[in-house]
């Protein structure tokens, strides 16, 4: 199984690839709703990609995270 490094950089790949086959149809003179297809396709890759890489880079915020909690203090002297 891949870990999230991993996978993050298989997905720029593919767009990388995706961004090829774009700049490809746009010299042929393709049809422009066939390039907006594969334009949605490279937005919705380029998303998951930066997901993938930047998931343990932040803090998760719940209502049971221990982001932010103080040691209490004790006043029984």
């Amino acid at each position: 199984m891949s870990t999230m490094a991993e996978m993050a950089q298989e997905y720029r790949m593919a767009a990388v690839k995706i961004k090829l086959k774009i700049k490809q149809l746009k010299e042929e003179g393709a049809p422009p709703n066939e390039i907006q297809a594969y334009q949605v396709v490279l937005a919705q890759l380029r998303d998951t990609s930066r997901l993938l890489s930047g998931y343990y880079d932040v803090p998760r915020f719940s209502e049971n995270a221990a982001v932010g909690w103080k040691a209490g203090k004790i006043n029984d002297r």
